[in-house]
Parts: structure tokens; C-alpha cells; sequence
């Protein structure tokens, strides 16, 4: 079978798929038997596979290129679909079109489920799914693997104010550190001063800050 797959990662990226396959399993298996309608959301949905590189055991600068070097792995999406303990429906969104067709591809082999996929920007579909959903009887678990830091502070309030969805994010540290990293840069070595200028005041709004909280519910 012809498989296209998006390649990144490696086998941090296998085990956290694995847990989160097992979390979701667990997931569904504890509201089984809850009078809610369970729903998957992938906000980064890519294409259902991913495409891993293997590289050889003993590398240097001579080692000849591996034909077999590539394979592809089941993707968040896929893992989903094939969850033994599965949700009443699935929401893919992706903004790339070649990864909304493999999507759709994706689709047509669970025809059983209710898929639906959003082509778009991640944060506008969190935004207006949130703001449609009843979630007076909707229970959602939401995956957000960006590669970089696409997600905006307000869509995190927007989950968080539906009180019904375990968000997964998978914060992407690497690149925040490398925005850090690009920031000290200009601090330490920071342009000539040049002649005085009148400044518009400061907008607070500009001014973004993250706030994480981790809280334990007893049950």
C-alpha cells in the first residue's frame, strides 16, 4: 500500500503515542457507562502515519546510505480510529491540503466511525468547535502536538472555559528555547543607541504570559 507520511521524530515520539493510545483506551473504558457522547479531537491531525528515519547502529562518515532506512509508524489519528474502547466521534483538523487528503484517505478505511476533518488553522477550529459543542452531554479529549509554538494562550482559556475536555499538549520546549535563545541574543548585544524619539505607551495586551496549573482532582 502506498503510504504517505509526514517524517519526523523517533522513539520518544513511538512511547508518547503509545501512552497516549493507552490513555485514551483507559478514557473511554471509565465513561462507558456515563450518559455522555465521547469525542476525539486531533487539532494537528498531519496524515494518520509518520514516517520515522532508522539510522544505522555504527555511524561516521563513510557509512553507506540505508535503503530500508525509512518506515512509517501509525500516526495520533490512526491510533485513535484503531482504539479497541473507541469515541462516538473523531475531529481531525490540519492546515496542510496534501495531509487533508491523506486524511480523507484515512476516513474511507473507517467508514464505521463518525470522522469528521477540518481543513484550517488550528486555533480558529478550537475556537469555533468550542463554541458549538453541547457540552452539557459532550465529554472530548483534545491532542495538541504542534512542531512549533502555533498555539495561541487564548485558545488554551477557550478549552479550558468548556469544563468538559481533558486537553493533551505536548508543549514544543525546543522551540521556545530557541525563541529564548534568539531574545538573549539581542539583549546582550543590543543596537547603538540612536537619537531620542516620543513613544506611544506600552499595550499590555502585547504582552503575553503563560500560566500552567496542574490540578488533582479526587474522586
Amino acid at each position: 500500500m502506498n503510504r504517505q507520511g509526514q517524517l519526523f521524530g523517533g522513539n520518544w515520539t513511538e512511547r508518547k503515542l503509545t501512552i497516549l493510545a493507552k490513555y485514551l483506551d483507559a478514557y473511554n473504558t471509565a465513561l462507558k457507562k456515563q450518559p455522555f457522547t465521547r469525542v476525539y479531537v486531533d487539532a494537528f491531525a498531519g496524515t494518520g502515519y509518520r514516517e520515522q528515519k532508522r539510522l544505522p547502529q555504527h555511524l561516521g562518515f563513510f557509512t553507506p546510505p540505508d535503503p530500508d532506512a525509512e518506515r512509517f509508524c501509525k500516526g495520533s489519528a490512526r491510533r485513535a480510529l484503531e482504539l479497541e474502547h473507541g469515541f462516538h466521534r473523531y475531529i481531525f483538523v490540519e492546515n496542510d491540503e496534501e495531509k487533508v487528503r491523506e486524511l480523507k484517505k484515512l476516513q474511507c478505511e473507517y467508514l464505521d466511525k463518525s470522522v469528521r476533518i477540518i481543513p484550517g488553522e488550528a486555533n480558529a477550529a478550537i475556537a469555533s468547535y468550542c463554541e458549538s459543542e453541547q457540552w452539557r452531554s459532550v465529554r472530548a479529549v483534545m491532542f495538541l502536538d504542534p512542531f512549533a509554538t502555533e498555539v495561541k494562550w487564548t485558545t488554551i482559556q477557550r478549552i479550558a472555559a468548556t469544563r468538559g475536555v481533558d486537553l493533551w499538549y505536548l508543549f514544543p520546549l525546543m522551540a521556545v528555547n530557541r525563541l529564548l535563545a534568539r531574545n538573549l541574543t539581542k539583549a546582550l548585544n543590543p543596537p547603538p543607541p540612536g537619537p531620542p524619539r516620543r513613544t506611544a505607551p506600552s499595550d499590555e495586551r502585547n504582552q503575553i504570559s503563560y500560566h500552567f496549573t496542574w490540578e488533582v482532582h479526587s474522586t
